[in-house]
């Protein structure tokens, strides 16, 4: 898990505090996470949007990982006008 605030709550990346990285070690295709967040976008759901990353880290190669938007009140917020519960 990355923190782009974590000692300055003013830092962000793409306006992102935070982002999940998933070496998808139980996914061989490496397609199936992404594929399912895809699906259920276009059905309407709300969920996390998802990219890839070659990582390295000091010049070691990691490999291929995938980028999770964790659901915080920053992801929260760009799908919802509002948090709080609908009153009848």
């Amino acid at each position: 898990k990355l923190r782009f605030d974590e000692y300055d709550d003013t830092h962000r990346l793409l306006g992102l505090e935070r982002l999940t990285l998933n070496a998808m070690v139980d996914d061989p295709t490496m397609m199936r996470e992404t594929l399912a967040y895809r699906f259920f976008r276009d059905h309407g759901v709300p969920a996390a949007r998802t990219g890839y990353a070659h990582v390295f880290v000091n010049g070691l190669e990691y490999g291929l990982y995938l980028v999770l938007e964790p659901y915080d009140d920053v992801a929260m917020a760009a799908r919802f006008s509002s948090t709080q519960p609908v009153r009848h």
